[in-house]
């Protein structure tokens, strides 16, 4: 996002010496020496404006990296539904859907904690009422407002717990295919949760959880779990985002040209340290080619 431009330009001018590429979270980096940071969101997803993080692409390799340092966090935020009044339709769904993915992803983080629990819990809650309502009638000041707070709420979540394996799974799909962040993200988002369920028992509870905040109800936790995923689809057609890469226009032989950097980009990912379930390449390859269809996880 900007913000995260504007955090990487505060480090370059603060400390020239800094390579961003190789920023680490234990870097004292002695910021606020020459200025400080306020951001002001004009999209309501990234929640940059309430984290530690930034997301940075390589122009010269294509790849995009996340990195995190506790300086790297704003002096402060000013949520002000005035400045995303104008966002358009498709822009405000798939902000929308990365919103709901830091908050998801940040609440079955093996770094979770109870901090960034209740953020998550109050994220998705109110991302699940209000996104439809902000896509549908985009001066609904009150839907912006309360997406503007919900985005924000998943930033401080995720910002604490870090994402998991839909953002890198995303990150390389914006990295080679140049698709939307959000979308990225997002459309990856209900294949990571089938596929954390297979193995994962306390992130089928911790997605149950989350299921059951906003009416989902199964026989047990591996069928609410599931329901939550199909949900996420639901939510995500409604508001016209497409759940996978063909209804997305990627072309099967562009789709199969890109899919060893699609993997070894996403097995370079920081985030993929943090998902719940362990994961190689031959399984991320198969995430990617379940996407590529719509077809529900099954391994």
């Amino acid at each position: 996002s900007v913000m995260d431009t504007a955090k990487a330009a505060w480090v370059l001018y603060e400390r020239p010496d800094v390579e961003l590429d190789s920023l680490t979270p234990f870097d004292e980096l002695g910021l606020r020496a020459k200025a400080k940071l306020v951001c002001i969101p004009t999209t309501t997803g990234t929640g940059s404006e309430a984290t530690k993080a930034i997301v940075i692409r390589d122009d010269e390799t294509g790849r995009k990296f996340a990195t995190i340092n506790p300086e790297l966090t704003p002096d402060m935020a000013i949520l002000d539904p005035e400045f995303v009044l104008g966002l358009p339709k498709e822009l405000t769904a798939y902000t929308g859907i990365d919103a709901l993915t830091h908050a998801i992803e940040g609440y079955v983080s093996v770094w979770k904690n109870d901090f960034s629990d209740g953020c998550s819990l109050q994220a998705v809650r109110m991302i699940f009422e209000w996104l439809p309502k902000s896509v549908e009638n985009l001066t609904d000041r009150e839907a912006r407002e309360k997406m503007l707070i919900a985005a924000c709420l998943a930033g401080m979540s995720f910002g604490n717990s870090q994402a998991a394996l839909a953002h890198s799974l995303g990150h390389s799909m914006g990295s080679v295919l140049r698709t939307h962040h959000g979308l990225s993200v997002g459309m990856a988002l209900p294949y990571t949760i089938e596929f954390n369920c297979r193995e994962s028992g306390e992130a089928v509870s911790q997605y149950s959880e989350l299921a059951g905040l906003i009416g989902i109800r199964g026989k047990n936790d591996v069928e609410t779990s599931m329901k939550l995923a199909q949900a996420v689809r639901k939510l995500m057609m409604k508001i016209g985002c497409p759940t996978c890469f063909k209804d997305a226009g990627i072309k099967r032989k562009d789709f199969d040209d890109a899919m060893e950097n699609l993997v070894e980009f996403a097995m370079m990912d920081s985030s993929l340290t943090m998902n719940p379930r362990n994961t190689d390449s031959h399984e991320i390859r198969r995430i990617y080619e379940y996407m590529f269809d719509g077809k529900i996880i099954d391994f």
